[in-house]
């Protein structure tokens, strides 16, 4: 496979199925060579085609803005798809002297106000969250 991961193998004779994660925007190739995976009665598989699949990140609409702040060990970001925004960050902390986080804003014209609901997060080294 590249430019993506596979998890949740299953199946058996001619049939199998997992689930496919791409890493990036792109072309995701996905084959399984053969004697990879065999049945309850230790029939082994044959090797497939290579099937290709172009994959576009969700993006933030075009109103919206996301980027990190201060400089974090990794790249956040910040997407939207089917009414879903998710923001992931990458930084140590918000806190202190360096604060280091993904930013995801728009401009609002007059009064106005944006209502988040946090669904997830990380458990924080030092015991503390921040969303």
């Amino acid at each position: 496979m590249t430019n993506g991961t596979a998890t949740d193998l299953a199946g058996g004779g001619a049939i199998y199925t997992f689930t496919v994660t791409p890493s990036a925007t792109g072309t995701v190739s996905v084959s399984i060579g053969a004697n990879t995976v065999a049945d309850a009665d230790g029939d082994a598989n044959s090797a497939s085609n290579v099937v290709q699949v172009n994959y576009t990140a969700p993006v933030l609409p075009a109103s919206w803005t996301g980027t990190d702040i201060g400089v974090p060990g990794l790249a956040g970001s910040a997407t939207y798809s089917a009414g879903v925004y998710t923001v992931k960050g990458g930084g140590a902390d918000i806190w202190n002297t360096s604060d280091q986080f993904q930013f995801a804003w728009r401009t609002l014209t007059g009064n106005g106000e944006i209502i988040a609901r946090v669904t997830s997060q990380r458990t924080p080294t030092f015991g503390q969250r921040r969303a």
